[in-house]
């Protein structure tokens, strides 16, 4: 049961990371190809913003309770544990983004937080797998 319980949280974490991080390409692909003109981006993208923040908190204590029915210790130098930190991360940088100056914003470290964060489950899809 407790694997189940771990490889199912660990499928649950990773459609919610797809579902957070797809909003700016998104957008992009929809501003580049159809000239902001597609209802079906558009509609996807409002969708996904709108829910952002509630999937991010999901994704936060999905990860935390995946991490607790792992064969890891939870608080261990581990992939998993890293890529966890990185999703906490991601929610500080959003609470205290009005702390940022003007000349990087906090929109730009929250992408480099989640281009930093997709690396790293990668890896660890790739490294538990293996």
């Amino acid at each position: 049961m407790k694997l189940l319980l771990n490889l199912g949280l660990a499928k649950i974490a990773l459609i919610l990371s797809i579902l957070l991080s797809i909003i700016y390409p998104l957008r992009v692909l929809n501003k580049k190809l159809y000239d902001n003109r597609s209802k079906i981006l558009n509609t996807i993208n409002e969708r996904l913003r709108k829910h952002h923040k509630k999937i991010g908190i999901a994704l936060i204590l999905t990860g935390l309770i995946h991490g607790i029915y792992s064969s890891k210790t939870i608080l261990s130098f581990n992939l998993g544990t890293i890529t966890w930190i990185v999703s906490v991360m991601l929610g500080l940088n959003f609470i205290i983004r009005k702390k940022f100056s003007n000349s990087k914003p906090w929109m730009y470290y929250h992408r480099i937080l989640t281009l930093i964060f997709l690396m790293l489950m990668l890896i660890h899809i790739l490294v538990v797998k293996i």
